[in-house]
């Protein structure tokens, strides 16, 4: 599997199968089930999420770039996946600071 990850890094789109292989990774662990046959909760999904991004992304400097942001985003709507299956609903997050309610 690495050797092929490695041949895929010299194509022109490497940038697309780097982002890829890190979102396939991050389905992986929002359906993967622990010891006691239970989901991962959350802070393990994003704890080993983290860890494979960033260690591919320093085994592959050249693309940071390019994929940084899409990357940040993927780990953002894994984060929200995960916490709604946790809950069992929908997240109710405090809407964004206004200029109008800091006065």
């Amino acid at each position: 599997m690495w050797e092929y990850l490695e041949v895929c890094m010299q194509r022109e789109n490497a940038a697309l199968i780097l982002a890829a292989v890190v979102d396939k990774f991050g389905m992986y662990l929002a359906f993967k089930e622990g010891r006691k046959g239970q989901l991962l909760v959350r802070h393990s999904v994003m704890q080993y999420y983290r860890q494979a991004k960033n260690w591919l992304l320093e085994k592959f400097p050249q693309h940071r770039v390019a994929i940084e942001k899409t990357l940040l985003t993927k780990g953002q709507v894994l984060k929200r996946y995960c916490m709604k299956r946790e809950s069992g609903a929908f997240v109710n997050k405090a809407p964004a600071c206004t200029k109008k309610a800091l006065k």
